[in-house]
């Protein structure tokens, strides 16, 4: 078992020991604290810097290749769906039909086809008010959105005057 505060990591090869005082720069012994010389804190500062903005494009472009992913797989997926929804409307013609012929058996079969019509007429209808009554309660733009909207627009008219 380790002793505590000895954590040991990998950093780019190499082991660390929390411990140890050395720059993890691997550049040397740290400079004192208050040694004065503004060359090394404005190389730590470039550093740091640089390693901030290495950080930022690695994960805009991971968040890229991340996005770019799962727009592939929403296509795909989208093509099944649709691939079934093509299947799903051809059945229902197919049954439609079947039921109207088998209507007509019984009755003329100008009624029957015209009862299969008044069905789906109704079941149109069912599913148009049902979509109506929730799409009046889907707020455009969201509440948030317009609400930080509107402190731009104030914010940008006080900056103004």
């Amino acid at each position: 078992m380790a002793e505590p505060y000895t954590n040991i990591a990998a950093d780019n090869g190499r082991n660390l020991d929390l411990r140890d005082t050395a720059d993890m720069t691997g550049a040397g012994p740290r400079a004192e604290v208050g040694s004065g010389d503004p060359r090394e804190i404005s190389e730590i500062f470039s550093t740091l810097s640089q390693d901030v903005s290495d950080l930022i494009n690695t994960q805009m472009r991971l968040a890229v290749v991340e996005a770019r992913d799962e727009v592939k797989a929403a296509t795909e997926t989208a093509k099944y769906f649709a691939g079934f929804a093509g299947c799903a409307y051809m059945a229902l013609i197919t049954v439609t039909l079947a039921a109207g012929w088998g209507l007509a058996a019984v009755m003329p079969a100008g009624f029957a086809f015209l009862i299969l019509a008044v069905v789906y007429g109704l079941a149109g209808l069912l599913l148009f008010m049902r979509g109506r009554q929730q799409a009046e309660h889907i707020e455009v733009p969201p509440p948030e959105t317009k609400k930080s909207i509107e402190e731009d627009v104030t914010w940008l008219k006080q900056q103004k005057s």
